[in-house]
């Protein structure tokens, strides 16, 4: 006689077989079984079984029940996003917290790192940026009167991280760190940056602090740090303090090694050792094992086992996609616009990419040679990648604003550039099209920036003009709902980044993110790497579903076809 249950799903545990064993709550009454897909955590999953048994359990104070499943099916049913299952005393205690209230997806997220925190747990906290992770990590703390807290966060989001602090209805008073020495005063909350760290070690553990958060906590990804190396110092504040918060929208940047330190600064004994993640997820199969069906190829070998990777990332990482809360936000859309540079520039650009080909000919042969060559080959593409940029500036962007402006109905507009030279460019050109513009360079401090900023949201400028690599945190500029993107980075995560500092929390319009690639050149080729990238996330991070052995492109790979790409030519 078959039996049939509903429950959320309180756990999900890799078995050495390659399946997953499932806990469905909610207490007392449990139930397990094992499947070969793992369903996530805290959605609500549907089970058919063909026979059961019972045993009693003990959980917490009170008895239970376990009901062991045998050939079970389940299918899970659809959830608007991802959640947790949380103690209620949680959920109204963080709706109770702030002065300004939270969504409803983040009532669930500041809930979740509420209780973790309660437990003496780390969590990661992963949504998408402009979701507004701060004021669900201060909604937490204050939740929790985890005071005083430590928050170590870029230096051009201190100022940012004070003024959400105002939200809190602790009122905590707090001291942004400033210089790297000098006394702490008596505070509430510290927020310091990252290049602090190393000077300001001890004093940060002489405060006995009952909670650390640390912001864009991808900045400490790096798996074999040196001891004086910020993630080397911040994995051991967080053993010190033991309760510990990242929040960043990119926990994977490029491949999988990115994600120990944060896992294990949230629980060293599950994740003790890189050499044994790197052992498992890391390395390439013997000729003897059976083929995965979850493999992706990087520049550090294959990536294996994702879904049990996935699975164990679960417990400690909440993440939810922008996509899976669009009442909450307009949608975004992304466009690539094609155009086609003069005959001079398209002249020096075909001239150097002749001279990337040589290269590669060159160390072809040489093993060796090609891979102590890599960041040369990183050099070059750069250079063709800039070319191809200043070919742009000399008519295609200026025709391009042109147009934008000469409509009836004037849209502020967002540019985002990678090279010094074509934001430096950028400034008297849009002068001379007789805009008003804004902007940052990346090396200015904090009151600079931020006044930049309120010029653009206040109105007192159409033209914001921003770095990829400094405008990609602690920037809100949706007063705009277009941007135009005259250059990409390689990581598909800084791309993402860099796009929602329009599509955030308090956009009313549709998002449009316009892509101005140079035909015919390196720009294509980047768009297609940081697609085959994003396979990679998205397996990890998300539990998405692609193409089994989907090659993720390497700077490698771009040579090798801008060298077949030239031969077919000829």
């Amino acid at each position: 006689m078959s039996i049939s249950v509903v429950g959320r799903v309180m756990s999900v545990k890799p078995r050495d077989d390659g399946s997953f064993a499932v806990t469905l709550g909610p207490a007392p009454s449990m139930h397990w079984y094992v499947t070969p897909a793992p369903p996530a955590l805290g959605s609500e999953v549907q089970v058919t079984a063909t026979a059961s048994s019972v045993k009693p359990i003990q959980v917490g104070a009170r008895q239970g029940t376990m009901t062991v499943l045998a050939g079970a099916r389940q299918q899970v049913k659809a959830s608007r996003y991802a959640t947790r299952l949380v103690a209620p005393a949680w959920v109204q205690r963080v709706e109770e917290s702030m002065i300004r209230p939270l969504l409803p997806y983040q009532v669930t997220g500041a809930a979740w790192l509420a209780q973790r925190l309660y437990e003496g747990k780390g969590s990661i906290l992963a949504d998408d940026p402009g979701l507004g992770k701060s004021a669900q990590a201060i909604s937490a703390l204050t939740a929790t009167r985890s005071f005083p807290a430590v928050v170590v966060c870029p230096s051009s989001v201190k100022v940012n991280w004070s003024r959400e602090f105002r939200y809190s209805l602790a009122r905590p008073r707090v001291q942004i760190v400033k210089g790297r020495s000098g006394s702490l005063a008596n505070a509430d909350v510290y927020v310091l940056n990252y290049s602090l760290l190393k000077s300001r070690e001890q004093q940060i553990q002489e405060l006995h602090a009952k909670a650390i958060v640390f912001d864009e906590a991808h900045e400490l990804k790096e798996p074999r740090a040196q001891h004086s190396h910020r993630a080397s110092i911040a994995t051991r504040l967080a053993a010190w303090i033991k309760r510990t918060v990242l929040l960043t929208g990119s926990p994977l940047m490029n491949n999988p090694s990115e994600l120990w330190r944060l896992l294990h600064m949230c629980d060293a004994q599950e994740w003790q050792f890189f050499d044994d993640f790197e052992m498992r997820y890391l390395r390439a199969p013997a000729a003897d094992e059976p083929d995965s069906a979850k493999r992706v190829v990087t520049s550090r070998g294959r990536a294996e086992h994702l879904d049990e990777l996935h699975a164990r990332v679960q417990p400690v990482m909440l993440r939810r996609r922008k996509q899976e809360i669009q009442s909450d936000l307009p949608e975004k859309s992304r466009r690539s616009v094609l155009v086609d540079l003069d005959a001079n520039d398209r002249a020096m650009y075909q001239a150097a990419e002749r001279d990337v080909i040589a290269w590669l000919k060159r160390i072809g042969q040489d093993e060796k040679a090609q891979r102590a060559a890599r960041t040369m080959g990183l050099a070059k593409l750069t250079m063709l990648r800039r070319l191809a940029a200043i070919g742009k500036m000399r008519h295609a962007v200026p025709e391009y604003l042109k147009v934008w402006f000469d409509r009836a109905e004037q849209q502020p507009l967002v540019i985002f550039a990678y090279h010094r030279v074509v934001l430096d460019a950028l400034f008297p050109m849009c002068a001379h099209l007789g805009l008003r513009v804004t902007g940052i360079g990346g090396d200015e401090d904090v009151v600079v920036r931020q006044k930049a900023i309120d010029a653009f949201q206040e109105g007192r400028a159409e033209v914001f003009i921003c770095p990829i690599k400094a405008g990609g945190v602690g920037i809100t500029l949706h007063r705009a709902s277009d941007s135009l993107i005259l250059e990409r980075d390689w990581s598909p995560a800084r791309m993402l980044q860099v796009e929602d500092r329009l599509h955030r929390i308090g956009q009313s319009k549709p998002v449009v993110i316009t892509y101005l690639d140079a035909a015919d050149t390196v720009d294509e080729h980047i768009g297609e790497v940081l697609a085959a990238k994003q396979l990679l996330i998205d397996h990890v991070i998300d539990g998405g579903e692609s193409e089994a052995r989907a090659s993720i492109e390497t700077i490698d790979a771009v040579l090798e076809r801008l060298g077949a790409g030239a031969q077919s030519a000829a």
